[in-house]
């Protein structure tokens, strides 16, 4: 099941902050707390990679001027998809932002950048 960013914080912060999250799978033994804490984490960290490229999506449309119809259309997606994108903030692959690059003339690149200096890695992802 997909959730918004917005549900999930919502679920996140209706959760008893005294008890233990109740999960389904077992991991071994592992402490609960631990695996709880990661995969609040990872919760957390997808929905901030997710909120991000909602942005980048909205902005990039914006930019070039574009109704959500038109950006659909031009990137030959249907009109409730793209808005399913850009509102839902689930997981979108990386050919579906490639297309949408395009279709907006835009490039995507997908760069590595050192944290800590030195040299970048990038790559173009939009197909020629």
């Amino acid at each position: 099941m997909k959730i918004t960013p917005e549900q999930a914080l919502a679920q996140l912060a209706t959760l008893p902050h005294d008890q233990p999250i109740r999960r389904k799978k077992t991991y071994g033994k592992l402490p609960k707390a631990v695996t709880q804490a990661a995969e609040i984490d990872s919760m957390l960290e997808e929905i901030i990679v997710a909120a991000n490229l909602k942005e980048l999506l909205v902005a990039a449309r914006q930019e070039r001027g574009f109704t959500l119809r038109e950006a659909a259309a031009n990137a030959g997606m249907k009109h409730p998809q793209l808005v399913q994108i850009e509102q839902s903030s689930g997981r979108v692959e990386l050919r579906t932002l490639a297309r949408f690059a395009q279709a907006l003339d835009f490039e995507l690149h997908v760069s590595f950048v050192p944290k800590q200096g030195g040299r970048s890695i990038e790559t173009n992802l939009t197909p020629t």
